[in-house]
């Protein structure tokens, strides 16, 4: 008997605090725990204020990049000639089975429909209204703003459009609305755009159901941070080649200013390294989380360095190596290291420059009287290097030695690119300088 009291007792006290738990929680806290048990399935999320949403950065990657493959959709259903509008016959041509009538039509599924309404369009006006495609175009986004809404969800978009070929085409701003609830989707081009920036683009709030039909639907892009990086190394790598302007803009600011100096240095630049940049493929990475921007340092398989230093989804800065500017973690390891690690981080950074073709920065790392006994001018330099190192160097050390303040190591250098299978032994001799600074020289013969 007494058992069971203690047991109705405590019963009774859980009951009670359970209510005032209840009673005292914040209003939203209530209703959100009053909506999870409701018959319709709401969810906290329900609780955002979208009657007085406002327009901010996108920065939800998966979103970004589901918008973009709308957008891709959308300009590819604009050419004509796209494969999409071909099928192989009995004999295994291609031929076109669909008329520009037809073409038109599935044009008009994805159009906004208050676009369609404003301007009467039809099939037979359609291209006054949007702008036909007369190639393959690939879209590179650049940027994305977003309106949140109960089912529908609005994106001003911004990027720009290359061939193939790698050559500039246009830019590109568009709205694109995504219907969460039916994966649908429209579009309301901007023609002849005098937009400089993105937040210029006004997004309404309304809330309008997209239907579905055969041509409007999407699925969310499946991301994950490799899907991003490979994004990021492919993007900046065809902005480079079709759009050069824009890709130093996107240089960081310091690199930027250390490594090229001007536009033209940076164009120079580009034109010199056309067949690396081509050859161009993701080798390895790591990934940092910092206070305002994550940074992704990914090499290639020659070891060539791309820093990408990203706030949003494609809102990032660049950085093309390790040695230009003093890069806060390589400091630390730098810093780290023991001294004859330190030789040898700084022969990387030597064969590094050299295998970017920048041989100023290796030019001027050479010792004093070295440089006027061997290589009096840099074009001297420049010269051997092309005749005695390969276009692709890596490295392995051995046999290290310190004679008072001086290393030599033994390197044997093969070539990166694998065109050859003979290696170049060289003695490296190199001085410690004071923070991240040496002078070197190596064997001539």
């Amino acid at each position: 008997m007494k058992k069971l009291i203690i047991f109705v007792i405590i019963i009774i006290i859980i009951l009670i605090s359970a209510l005032l738990v209840i009673k005292y929680l914040p209003t939203n806290q209530q209703n959100e725990i009053v909506n999870n048990d409701s018959d319709d399935d709401v969810t906290s999320g329900d609780l955002y204020d979208y009657d007085n949403a406002k327009t901010e950065t996108l920065t939800d990657e998966a979103s970004f990049y589901t918008v973009s493959n709308c957008v891709s959709k959308y300009l590819d259903m604009l050419n004509k000639e796209s494969l999409n509008y071909y099928e192989p016959n009995e004999n295994r041509e291609y031929v076109k089975v669909v008329d520009d009538n037809a073409i038109a039509q599935k044009i008009i599924d994805i159009l906004d429909k208050n676009y369609i309404t404003k301007n009467n369009i039809t099939t037979k006006n359609l291209f006054s209204f949007v702008e036909e495609v007369t190639t393959n175009e690939i879209f590179i986004p650049l940027k994305m703003n977003i309106l949140p809404g109960r089912t529908t969800e609005k994106y001003a978009v911004y990027g720009y459009t290359q061939s193939i070929e790698n050559k500039f085409i246009r830019n590109i701003y568009i709205i694109v609305t995504l219907d969460v609830k039916n994966n649908t989707f429209s579009i309301e081009p901007l023609l002849k755009s005098s937009y400089k920036d993105i937040d210029e683009i006004k997004l309404s709030n309304e809330n309008v159901e997209i239907e579905k039909n055969n041509n409007n639907t999407y699925t969310y892009e499946k991301i994950n941070r490799l899907n991003v990086i490979n994004k990021y190394l492919d993007s900046f790598k065809n902005m480079m080649l079709s759009n050069s302007s824009l890709a130093y803009e996107y240089l960081e600011e310091n690199y930027k200013n250390a490594k090229f100096g001007n536009y033209n240095n940076f164009k120079q630049w580009i034109a010199d390294n056309k067949e690396k940049l081509n050859s161009t493929a993701l080798s390895g990475y790591s990934t940092t989380i910092k206070d305002d921007y994550t940074q992704y340092v990914c090499t290639d398989r020659y070891g060539r360095y791309f820093i990408f230093q990203e706030v949003a989804p494609m809102q990032y800065k660049v950085i093309l190596d390790t040695y230009t500017i003093d890069l806060p973690e390589f400091v630390e390891k730098y810093n780290n290291s023991k001294e004859e690690e330190k030789v040898l981080l700084n022969i990387q950074k030597f064969l590094e420059a050299i295998n970017n073709a920048d041989y100023e920065y290796a030019y001027n790392k050479l010792d004093e009287t070295y440089k006027a006994n061997n290589f009096k001018t840099l074009e001297d330099f420049e010269k051997y290097i092309k005749e005695n190192f390969y276009e692709q160097n890596k490295a392995t050390a051995k046999n290290a030695e310190k004679q008072d303040d001086i290393y030599l190591y033994t390197v044997t250098i093969s070539d990166a690119s694998e065109k050859s299978e003979e290696t170049i032994t060289k003695t490296f001799v190199m001085q410690l300088k004071e923070g991240t600074d040496f002078v070197m020289s190596f064997s001539v013969n």
